[in-house]
């Protein structure tokens, strides 16, 4: 009888919640969806950006021993390299794959950018 007493002091402690509105945001939070490209549209950009930053890493833009761009260098290696076809990836996982992808290989084109525009200035300078 103790221990029923107890639960019943404790109900009456807690303090009421908003149950109405927490449902309504519980709701509204879970009917979020994000739509994704298509699965082929996935796999195809995929397997280009992969290309690409393989091709912008070649450029020798960045060098792998380079102590502050090293780990940029590092993974885009990793990204071009990722053993994983797109098409054995699930849509979700092909999609971040392809957001890392885009992420590196917008920090290696400014890079390559600022790079190549600094050796055009140097060329014309020496003119």
């Amino acid at each position: 009888m103790i221990e029923v007493e107890k639960a019943r002091q404790h109900m009456t402690e807690v303090p009421m919640v908003d149950l109405e509105c927490l449902d309504a945001d519980v709701q509204w939070a879970l009917q979020i969806r994000l739509d994704l490209p298509s699965r082929s549209e996935l796999e195809t950009r995929v397997l280009r950006l992969r290309g690409q930053l393989a091709e912008v890493v070649e450029s020798g833009v960045i060098d792998k021993d380079d102590p502050t761009l090293g780990r940029l260098f590092s993974t885009a290696h990793r990204l071009v390299t990722h053993q994983v076809p797109p098409h054995q990836m699930t849509h979700t996982d092909a999609y971040e794959h392809l957001r890392h992808l885009g992420n590196n290989a917008r920090a290696f084109a400014a890079i390559y950018r600022l790079r190549r525009a600094r050796s055009n200035r140097e060329k014309g300078s020496t003119s």
